[in-house]
């Protein structure tokens, strides 16, 4: 990893205290090997791997070493991208000697995959692959391959013996210093790859002194396990067996209020303040968007998207969020600039249906429209009601979206014309529909 970011120029979702607890169970001699960072997509793990080696770098004499198994699954060698990170932390007399020592089990490993790999090209759709090609890859496998079933039979009875070897190795590299792994990225290989590598750190690498740092979503790693071995297996219990101990990356900070310490929420405000289009756009950051931006449970890739959205819409409207007067136009605005960023494109090429609206209400975190609504036009009711405005034609009033039917409804009509004015004077469906045609490039 190059340009790492350290929690001490920034840390602004408080997480340098996990990173700190998670050296202490480094320091002790608690066998938490593998240590798995369960967080969701999007969440900021990536960031954290780099800090936490940073930190671990710093603050102890342990080796530590970030590996991206992401980049590494084309190779379809966890041992492979595992040994070499290791062999990476170390100094030459002794990498040679572990790479000696290592080298058996690692041919085998790879001998063993290459096979498959034969196995399965020659599995394949016989028209799209010619015989003679076929024929060709049988004569390369038995000759570089199966040198003889005996020599292969015979390297199987030594597995076990050039396996203990490399644990020895293991061992009296880490005799002094641990060595720190941590893995970023397991989530999104594909899943035998990741399956094999949690396969490859139990089986291969499981040494005292050895501590891996799983940084992954674990719910998609159980889909890994489902996918490689079937509904019938239970991933929760399979993926226990590789784990020692779980904690969750918080999408919370800790605040003596809970106003504002969602995440998400911060890393919004942050970006806005950041950005030179939009860092005067004062309605950005009003309660009612700052509700939004929770309700809709964003990640922090997605809060990135999102405001790389606005940036664009300010851009091609030559920065008309600066200039806007009427509250109602510029929540309007940014419902569109929000459903062009995650719904589907075709939601807004249509007119709005039942359907339609439920989903976007969905996408904006608003599953009921409430009956208490306030008179202050930056509360956090007016994004509702500013959805209130773009689908009540489509939703009749008896829908569940409305708490309590006709009579919320009559009271969101009674608030637009209290508060707002008359609703004819603004049309927040066309207003929506222009925006997402500006950030198509249709106006």
């Amino acid at each position: 990893m190059t340009n790492e970011i350290t929690f001490e120029n920034r840390d602004e979702f408080e997480r340098r205290k996990i990173a700190e607890n998670i050296i202490k169970l480094i320091n002790s001699d608690i066998n938490i090997s593998p240590l798995i960072i369960d967080g969701d997509w999007g969440t900021g793990k990536t960031e954290f791997s780099s800090k936490l080696k940073s930190l671990i770098a710093a603050s102890s004499d342990e080796r530590v070493v970030y590996i991206d198994a992401f980049k590494e699954d084309h190779a379809d060698a966890p041992i492979l991208s595992i040994t070499a990170a290791i062999y990476s932390l170390l100094e030459p007399a002794e990498g040679n000697q572990f790479k000696r020592k290592a080298m058996p089990a690692i041919k085998f490993c790879l001998k063993t995959s290459l096979k498959a790999g034969s196995a399965w090209i020659l599995k394949q759709d016989g028209e799209k692959i010619s015989d003679e090609f076929k024929e060709a890859i049988k004569d390369i496998s038995n000759k570089t391959i199966d040198r003889t079933i005996e020599g292969l039979l015979n390297e199987h009875v030594n597995l076990e013996k050039n396996l203990t070897s490399l644990k020895s190795a293991l061992e009296e590299i880490t005799k002094n210093k641990k060595i720190v792994l941590i893995v970023d990225e397991l989530d999104r290989c594909k899943p035998s790859y990741a399956v094999s590598f949690l396969e490859n750190i139990k089986h291969i690498f499981d040494s005292q002194n050895v501590i891996f740092i799983l940084v992954a979503n674990m719910e998609q790693l159980k889909a890994s396990i489902s996918h490689s071995y079937g509904s019938s297996v239970n991933a929760k219990r399979y993926l226990d067996k590789f784990s020692k101990y779980t904690i969750n990356l918080p999408n919370t900070v800790n605040s003596i209020s809970d106003e504002n310490n969602n995440v998400s929420v911060i890393h919004w405000i942050n970006s806005i303040e950041k950005s030179e289009i939009l860092k005067g756009v004062k309605i950005l950051k009003a309660p009612s968007v700052l509700d939004m931006i929770l309700s809709s449970n964003i990640s922090l890739r997605e809060v990135e998207t999102l405001i790389r959205h606005f940036e664009v819409y300010s851009t091609l409207s030559d920065n008309y969020l600066h200039k806007i007067s009427a509250p109602i136009i510029g929540f309007s605005i940014i419902v569109g600039v929000f459903i062009h960023c995650f719904c589907e494109r075709e939601i807004f090429l249509r007119n709005l249906d039942s359907s339609s609206a439920i989903e976007i209400g969905k996408k904006l975190g608003i599953n009921t429209l409430p009956d208490g609504i306030t008179d202050d036009q930056y509360s956090v009711e007016f994004i509702k009601i500013t959805y209130f405005m773009l689908i009540k034609e489509a939703i009749p009033a008896d829908s569940v979206i409305y708490q309590n039917g006709k009579s919320t409804k009559d009271r969101y009509d009674r608030y637009i014309i209290n508060i707002i004015g008359r609703p004819e004077h603004y049309n927040v469906a066309k207003i929506v529909r222009n925006t997402c045609n500006v950030m198509s490039f249709s106006a």
